[in-house]
């Protein structure tokens, strides 16, 4: 690497550094969490502006894509820890699980306990079934259609 671009990164990390001082940051349980700043305006992170009154505010398609990507490992992870047994899952069980665990996130999804244990003995009619009577069913019954009959197959 050349000088000139080991200066450059040094620049951009000083600046960096004064930024996260300046703009600041308001985390809750480890994460950076929506924030109102100085002037009211919906933030996150490190200034980072969401406030769709203002030009400019909100994630440019690459970085929501990043976030997607991201999660989607994040949600994979926990699906490794808590269930560690969904991997042998079929493909299109698998999916659903993944699929419902990031809409639900994994404390919500843990407790389909009844749909869990009839997707871990392979029962994926019964599993299917169990899906389908919950609240999340009601609340997005159409979404949850499509990742029960992915389930059933």
């Amino acid at each position: 690497m050349t000088t000139e671009l080991l200066e450059f990164d040094e620049f951009i990390d000083d600046v960096a550094s004064v930024l996260k001082a300046e703009e600041g940051e308001i985390k809750r349980n480890g994460r950076h969490v929506l924030y109102k700043d100085h002037l009211g305006l919906h933030t996150i992170g490190y200034g980072r502006l969401l406030d769709i009154t203002k030009p400019g505010a909100g994630l440019t398609d690459e970085e929501a894509e990043y976030l997607l990507d991201t999660d989607i490992l994040n949600m994979v992870d926990e699906l490794d820890s808590k269930l560690p047994w969904w991997r042998e899952l079929p493909y299109n069980p698998r999916k659903a699980l993944l699929l419902m665990s990031f809409q639900l996130g994994m404390p919500t999804l843990l407790k389909f306990k009844n749909m869990l244990k009839e997707l871990e003995q392979k029962n994926y009619a019964s599993a299917a079934s169990n899906a389908l009577d919950s609240r999340w069913a009601r609340q997005t019954p159409a979404r949850a259609k499509r990742v029960a009959k992915l389930i059933s197959g």
